[in-house]
């Protein structure tokens, strides 16, 4: 299963008021399961989203705190920029909501 499905990370924020982007599916720096970024401690804004590849399916929003129940929505996390933070992520089972 895994294997048959490599998610991107995508990565938007603001610095200085100018918006960027990165992609790890874009990154040749970046592997299929494995991806990497470090951001400017000036960057706001930060919104991490997920797809899979080559489908381009957004990953389906789950509820951590309620026993990792869907929710309504794509996966969407947003970054406190006025903490410092060294975030992992980690995806694993599913990456929809059947029926959507």
């Amino acid at each position: 299963g895994d294997n048959l499905c490599y998610i991107a990370m995508k990565i938007c924020w603001l610095e200085d008021g100018q918006p960027f982007e990165w992609e790890s599916w874009a990154d040749s720096m970046c592997g299929f399961y494995r991806s990497a970024k470090q951001l400017s401690p000036q960057a706001t804004g930060i919104v991490v989203t997920f797809k899979s590849q080559p489908g381009r399916h957004k990953v389906s929003a789950v509820d951590r705190r309620k026993g990792h129940q869907w929710l309504d929505g794509y996966e969407r996390i947003e970054i406190d920029p006025s903490v410092s933070a060294d975030v992992t992520f980690e995806m694993r089972g599913p990456i929809a909501k059947i029926g959507r």
